[in-house]
């Protein structure tokens, strides 16, 4: 199984468009790869989900698959402004994931990217009264 989830963490941590509304927990930005988050975690926090589902395309010669994560956005909804600001960021999110070049992120040894597609950002299951939460869905086709 290959594990893309630290990858794409670095990945929009290097992106000050996407990370400048994001709360810092510690030394680093409220970006996560594990559930549950930290429970004194601030919001507005970015959620990196482990392996959603993994789809193989191998051929004879060669290994392929489609691996996909869900990257989802939460805030407080104490604001029409924490609203949009998720919007904002799922958006950004897309952006940056859907046809991205295939050297724009740093992947394991071994492992090439063919192609991303980005779907979203939509409303989360969490979107209610409280919080407010757009996830966007990423596939990423790989050989290795």
């Amino acid at each position: 199984m290959i594990d893309l989830s630290a990858n794409i963490r670095t990945a929009i941590v290097s992106d000050i468009d996407i990370t400048a509304p994001i709360a810092n927990y510690q030394d680093s930005k409220a970006i996560f790869t594990r559930r549950p988050v930290p429970s004194d975690a601030a919001y507005p926090m970015i959620i990196i989900s482990p392996l959603v589902s993994e789809t193989n395309l191998d051929g004879l010669r060669c290994k392929r698959a489609i691996l996909t994560y869900d990257i989802s956005v939460y805030d407080t909804n104490a604001s029409s402004v924490n609203y949009r600001n998720v919007e904002a960021v799922g958006y950004k999110l897309a952006n940056k994931f859907h046809r991205m070049d295939r050297f724009a992120m740093s992947l394991p040894s071994g492992v090439s990217l063919i192609k991303s597609t980005a779907r979203g950002p939509f409303a989360a299951p969490t979107d209610d009264l409280v919080k407010v939460a757009r996830v966007v869905s990423v596939e990423f086709e790989v050989s290795y």
